[in-house]
């Protein structure tokens, strides 16, 4: 298994994902910085008011957007070369290669995370808004958006196996991610389901001045059952497809 992560990790095309990674990071910290100071006479500039002005278009678009751009560069080598047939002819397990291809996207995604908030307090400490760090709720925050991105990394993984061009999966992943503006108005037991938008409600701070409807216990379950379901769903298609 580790040799096969190993083997993910020298695959990735990391110019392009510290590209993108860049330019969430900084895209977010900047329109919250905006923000902060454009609606300051509405929401008192804080640490609080820069991280909720700074997290929405990231856990909105950038972030789920990034899991199947990603998830797609994953298998990109696999599907130009028509490698799979000669990969799956190696001693390796498909059980084995999948997941290591999962576990890949998932620290790519972790890796986002850390850049987004290590951006935003750079921005905190030019901008010195009135009020400490909230450190423990960043953590919380971090680690939560982290794992709700679980089930749409599965799923996303399930459709790259299948999808071969990189520019048909970037257009179906950028009009799935638009739908999101209008599901996170929703209560967060029915937009759980919609896996783009999990993201947004585990890291948008309940304590803001317009919070969402978010109920934690059924909102984690139905994250929880969707990451299994296509986690289970798309392994199974993966072992079980003759690759050609």
């Amino acid at each position: 298994m580790l040799r096969l992560y190993s083997l993910e990790f020298v695959k990735v095309q990391w110019s392009v994902v510290f590209l993108l990674i860049v330019l969430d990071a900084l895209i977010n910290s900047g329109l919250g910085a905006i923000y902060m100071e454009s609606f300051q006479e509405i929401f008192p500039p804080s640490w609080s008011e820069l991280y909720r002005q700074s997290q929405t278009f990231h856990s909105l678009f950038f972030f789920p957007l990034y899991t199947g751009i990603f998830a797609s560069l994953i298998c990109y080598y696999e599907h130009k070369n028509k490698a799979w047939k000669q990969l799956l002819s190696l001693p390796v397990s498909k059980n084995s290669l999948y997941l290591a291809k999962f576990l890949m996207l998932i620290t790519l995604m972790a890796l986002v995370q850390i850049a987004f908030f290590v951006t935003f307090l750079i921005t905190g400490w030019i901008l010195q808004p009135p009020g400490e760090i909230p450190w423990s709720q960043l953590l919380m925050y971090g680690v939560l958006g982290w794992l709700s991105i679980f089930p749409l990394a599965a799923l996303q993984l399930w459709i790259s196996q299948k999808v071969t061009g990189f520019g048909k999966s970037l257009a179906l992943n950028v009009s799935l991610v638009l739908p999101n503006l209008l599901v996170s108005g929703m209560v967060s037991y029915l937009a759980a389901w919609f896996p783009f938008a999990p993201p947004f409600f585990a890291m948008d701070p309940q304590d803001s001045p317009i919070p969402t409807r978010f109920h934690p216990l059924s909102f984690w379950m139905i994250v929880t059952f969707t990451f299994l379901l296509y986690l289970i769903l798309g392994w199974q298609s993966f072992v079980k497809r003759e690759w050609k």
